[in-house]
Parts: C-alpha cells; sequence; structure tokens
C-alpha cells in the first residue's frame, strides 16, 4: 500500500508541475489518480460504503460543478468548460470523488480549494499566465495530504 500511495503522490506532483507550467496536464494522470486513490480507499473500506462514498462524493461534486456552470452562464456570461474552469480542474474533481469517504473528501476539497487560493499570489508572480492552475494546486495540496499521512499516519484519511 505504501508503494501505491508514493506512487500517488508521485503522480499528483506531475499534475502540479504540468499545470504551474504550462497550464496543460498530460489526460493520463487523472484516471491514475482516480484508479490508485479509488484502490487505496476501497482497500481501506467495505464494498457497499464504498460505492455510496463514491456515489455522494460525485453527486457533491456535480453540484458543485452545476453552481459553477450556472455562475458561468449567467453572471459571467462566459464559456464554462476552458475559460472559467479549465477540463483538468474539472477532471480533477471527478477523480477525487473516488478517493476518501464523504467526511474526509468534503473537508479535504475545500481545504484545497482554500489552499490554491492562498498559494496562488506565491506562484503568480512568476508566471505569464493569467488563470489560476486549480488543478495543479489542488494536486500540491493532496500530495502533501498523502505525505504527511505516509510519514506521521494523520490525518486518519479513512477513519471519518
Amino acid at each position: 500500500m505504501l508503494i501505491l500511495k508514493m506512487f500517488l503522490v508521485l503522480v499528483f506532483f506531475s499534475v502540479f508541475y504540468q499545470d504551474v507550467k504550462t497550464r496543460y496536464v498530460h489526460v493520463l494522470l487523472f484516471p491514475a489518480i482516480a484508479l490508485l486513490a479509488g484502490f487505496v480507499h476501497y482497500s481501506k473500506t467495505v464494498h457497499p460504503v464504498f460505492l455510496y462514498n463514491i456515489g455522494f462524493n460525485l453527486l457533491v461534486t456535480l453540484t458543485i460543478l452545476g453552481i459553477l456552470f450556472a455562475y458561468s452562464k449567467l453572471v459571467l456570461k462566459s464559456p464554462f468548460l476552458n475559460h472559467t474552469f479549465g477540463l483538468g480542474d474539472l477532471l480533477l474533481f471527478l477523480a477525487l470523488s473516488v478517493a476518501f469517504p464523504v467526511y474526509t473528501f468534503i473537508i479535504l476539497f475545500v481545504f484545497s480549494i482554500v489552499f490554491s487560493i492562498v498559494i496562488h499570489p506565491l506562484f503568480k508572480s512568476g508566471s505569464t499566465q493569467p488563470t489560476l492552475p486549480l488543478a495543479g494546486y489542488m494536486s500540491l495540496f493532496f500530495a502533501l495530504v498523502f505525505l504527511i499521512n505516509i510519514f506521521f499516519g494523520y490525518p486518519k484519511l479513512y477513519d471519518l
């Protein structure tokens, strides 16, 4: 399990690097995150609970995406995908939906967005891109969470 988690951390760092550097992330990294994180999650829980967690997490994710889509169309009056919200961001949201139990998912998801907003000014100065690499920053956050979990056993990601 340790090797899977370390490989998952490596994939998260790859998303971070690619998104911050070029704003383009290789599409195969997102299924890799879903498979690796989903397998870790599945190994820590029982089958019916795993399916319930995924279903509820997808419902939360799709609700957030629906609100963002409506805001983009009605308030900003701009196209949603690749203008207001990147495809990589969408794919990462969906990939993370299989990664954790419901409470852990909601808590980490919210904190990953706050983390992204807080660290963006640190990386923005060296960038010529006007957009925020949300998938990259969120991936950095999740890589750090998994590293802390690997080395210190905390937070208890699958006990909530």
